[in-house]
Formats: C-alpha cells, structure tokens, sequence
C-alpha cells in the first residue's frame, strides 16, 4: 500500500520501489512475492531505471503454477511487459511457447488466463489458432453446464440438438460398462471440413435418403456419407446423378461457409467487446483501488496518532478529501457511460457563463495541482455571453480534459487553460507539454475504452472513458471536442460550445443527440 500511494499519487518512483522490494523480502508465499516483484519492475520502468527489467526477468522463470486471484500465470505479466524489448525478446518467445503448449495440450488454465495468452501470442506471433482454442474452451465450458440443453438431450441417444442459436450441435453418447456419458459437440462451421477430411475421397457427403446413404444423425435429416466402395450407379443415369450430387453438395458447403463467414465476423466482434470489457473492468478495478488505499492509509494515521502535528493533520485530511473527490468523479463518469449506453443521459440546459465554470473546475482540482507541482496558466481574453449548457455536464467535461492532462505530462508541469470566443461559439483550450499522441491514435481518442497501445500507457492509470464523455457531451450540445498532438510537444484539446444552443425551452431537458455509443470497429 505504501508502494501504491508513493508510485501513483506522489510520483515518487524511488520510494515506490523501497517499499516494494521490503514487501518481496516479507512475501510468505510465491504468488506475493512475484506480485511484489512485478510492482517493483513496474515501479522502476517509471523512475527509468537500467534494471527496470530484471523483477520482469525473474518472474518470467517462475513456473506456470504461480498465479493470481484470476488464474493468470505472473510469467504472463512479465512476458507482456517485456513484449517489446528486443534485448529479451527470446525469453519472452520461449514463454509464449510453452503458454501456448499448455493452453492447447491442456484445460487447467483459466478463461483470463487463456485470453491473456492469446493477446500475447497476436502481438508475438499472430497465431490465430491460440484464440481459436480460448473461443471454443469458453463455449465447452458454457454448454457443460447448460441446464436446458442437457434436460433436452437425455433419453435421446443418437439425437443432434442445435445450440447456441445453431453454431453448434450436441448429442449425449450413452454410458457403457466402463464409461460414463460423455457431452459430444460438433462446431457447424467445421462440418464440411471434417466430413471431406475423412477417409480422403473413399466417401461423400450426399442429400439423399436411399440405402446407400448413411446417415449422420437426427440433426441432420436428408443429409448423409456414402462410401465409393458402394454399389455405384453406371451409365446415363450415374452420370446425372454425380451432377445433381455434386450440385448440391455445392450449395451445401456454400451455405455452410457462407454462415461460417458470417459466425466468424460476428465472432471476432463479440471477441473485441470481451476483451475491451476486460480491460476496463481491469482498469476501473485499479483506479478504485488506488484512491480507496490512500483513504484508508491517511484514516488509520489519523486514528492511531492522537497528538499527531496539526499541520501534518490538515494535509492528511486533505489528501482524504482530495482522494473522496476522485473517486466521485471515477464513479461520476462510470455513471455517465452507463446512462450514454442506454440512451438515458439528458441535460439540463440554462443560460450559463462558461469562464466561470471552467473557473470552478479548475478550483476542484486545486489540490492535486499543487500536490503534484503543476502550475496552470488561466487565460479568459474577454467577457463572454451566456451560453445555453448544462453547467454540469460541461463542468465534468472540463474536468476530464484537465485531469488527462495531468496523467500524460510526463515530466513538464506546466499546463495552459484558455477560454476564447470564436465566432459564434465559445472555445475551452487545455494544453499540456507532455508525452503527446501519434497521428495514427488521435483518430480513435475518442471512441470508448479506446487508450493509445503505448508503453508509456502501461503505467499510466485510466478507464478511457474520459474523453468518450467529453465527445459524447459536445455532440449533444451541438458542438465539438478536437486534438493536436505531436510526439513528445504535447498535446492540444479544444472544446467547442455553440452560443446558440439547440432551440428548446430552459425547463426541458436535452437528450443525447447520437444516442447510444457506436461500438469501435
């Protein structure tokens, strides 16, 4: 905990480390101590230390039986710190091996565990057959303890049952003497390619119902194999028959790889919303945690020092206080996204004077300013008009782009804020002279859970919801969110608010203007 609060509320990477390596030498058990070992890596990439890789280096040789809560290997952790490091680049490969080798050779590991190992292995080696496994392990699992589909399959031996709106088909074979039923699955899209995979051209899949068909099953009625060694039909009459077979083989395996086209796409989407959904629960679980942890430390201080130093009592409560807000504006933007999702989120709209909001927001964040040694430069170049808004709504907004600021100045503390009037709208600028944005990412800044796949991003927190938001409330008040970056100068996000807000009267309430969040391709 001590580590956690020097490292992400002080930015004290050195006292970070201290505490982190302490908490190693104290581990009882060797899932602590590679936790502790990879804060501390983490801890001394931020203070940019030469051995920064050597915590990682060490967990990469822990065997796989050492995992957290989730079931995730800690080799995994460090394997991925370390993907892009070429100096040890052979480690990381040989860990990706031999994940990948018990992730298709065995079904011990856990579904994070498996997703983990196969965002590795895309980034690695672009294997797609490592998601392939995860996909079909989640599904096996699912079906195993689908109720429904097990009460519709018992009694019916030799029976087929679509499940899974027809993706897959189950039957139960039977117990015998020395085993027990066993759940069969066969995935739709790999039928046509398992049937002619078998026994080479010694059989055909055939739409008949004569004789010399044999059927597959129940789930499969007027389709069957037929062996070549069969009695075959000759002449005239053989030949039309072969041309109807084969035509409607065709168009079986046409429909059938048409619907597997079709399951794949749908697939691989469903994959991409599990693993953003992943991440921010991931991230929002961190972000909770790190604010919680200090106003706990802060609170037990308080509570065993009576005669604790007056001056060192109002920074603790404070720093309390400071914590309370951030944690209300996490949870505030969670809230917001959750009603943007649904469609629900409204604004209040009211003549307001947008200086004197960005002037509040500014004084909110006050004391995480001055604690971490920023200095703001507030420029309001003249009186402005009422603008129609919700107070609130663009307060938040204001927030959001300040705070992102303050996560991605890097070393500078300096940031710029600056209200103009353009035309016939009002223009909120916040600047900062940080890390900066590449042009390849600033398209996708604003789509939801979307955060640049940088290094510097790995130990930076967030949710990336915050600017989501700000788009999503720009939209809806007719205006726009904008950003220019460079690498390394700093990046540049203007908010733009109409004078003339959208024709409606001052006691109704403004409904988001695009709806629900599109999902990201």
């Amino acid at each position: 905990a001590r580590g956690v609060q020097a490292e992400l509320v002080a930015n004290q990477y050195d006292t970070a480390a201290a505490a982190y390596r302490t908490a190693r030498g104290q581990a009882t058990d060797p899932a602590q101590a590679a936790y502790a070992e990879v804060l501390l890596g983490r801890a001394l990439l931020g203070a940019g230390d030469p051995l920064a890789r050597d915590p990682y280096r060490r967990v990469l040789r822990m065997p796989f039986t050492v995992r957290d809560e989730q079931g995730i290997p800690f080799a995994l952790y460090a394997a991925r710190a370390l993907a892009g490091d070429t100096a040890v680049r052979g480690d990381v490969v040989a860990v990706l091996r031999r994940a990948r080798a018990e992730l298709l050779h065995a079904r011990s590991l856990s579904l994070p565990a498996c997703y983990t190992i196969a965002d590795l292995a895309a980034d690695l080696v672009a294997d797609p057959a490592v998601r392939e496994r995860c996909l079909n392990l989640e599904r096996a699992r699912t079906m195993a303890t689908d109720a429904t589909l097990l009460v519709a399959l018992r009694g019916r031996d030799t029976s087929w049952v679509a499940s899974d709106s027809g993706r897959w088909l189950a039957s139960i074979a039977p117990a015998t003497t020395t085993h027990p039923s066993i759940l069969l699955a066969v995935y739709v899209d790999s039928l046509a390619e398992a049937v002619s995979g078998v026994a080479g051209s010694d059989l055909r899949l055939v739409a008949s119902t004569d004789d010399a068909v044999q059927p597959i099953g129940h789930g499969f009625q007027g389709v069957g194999v037929r062996w070549s060694s069969r009695d075959a039909p000759a002449g005239l009459h053989a030949t039309l028959t072969n041309t109807l077979y084969v035509t409607l083989l065709a168009v079986v395996l046409g429909v059938v790889l048409l619907g597997g086209y079709l399951l794949w796409r749908d697939v691989q989407r469903e994959l991409r919303l599990a693993r953003l959904r992943s991440q921010f629960v991931s991230s929002v679980s961190h972000e909770l945690k790190t604010p919680l942890t200090s106003i706990r430390i802060f609170a037990e201080t308080l509570r065993d020092r009576a005669q604790l130093d007056p001056k060192a009592r109002q920074e603790y409560l404070e720093t309390i206080a400071h914590e309370s807000d951030r944690l209300t504006r996490l949870l505030q933007n969670v809230l917001d996204f959750s009603r943007v999702e649904r469609g629900e989120r409204t604004y209040q709209l009211s003549p307001q004077q947008v200086p004197a909001i960005v002037a509040r927001a500014l004084g909110t964040l006050r004391f995480p300013l001055e604690q971490q040694g920023f200095t703001v430069s507030y420029d309001c170049d003249c009186d402005f008009a009422n603008v129609r808004c919700d107070s609130d709504a663009v307060e938040q907004a204001v927030l959001n782009l300040v705070a992102n600021a303050i996560k991605y100045s890097g070393t500078s503390r300096r940031i710029d804020v600056k209200v103009e009037r353009r035309a016939d709208a009002v223009a909120v600028i916040v600047r900062d002279c940080g890390i900066g944005i590449a042009p390849a990412h600033q398209q996708r800044l604003f789509e939801r859970f979307y955060r640049a796949p940088t290094a510097d991003n790995d130990v930076i927190p967030g949710t990336g919801l915050g600017l989501t938001l700000v788009h999503h409330m720009a939209e809806a008040h007719g205006g726009s969110v904008s950003v220019e970056s460079a690498v390394g100068h700093g990046s540049t996000f203007t908010l733009c608010l109409p004078v003339a807000a959208p024709s409606i009267a001052s006691n109704e309430r403004l409904a988001p203007a695009s709806g629900p969040l599109a999902t990201p391709s």
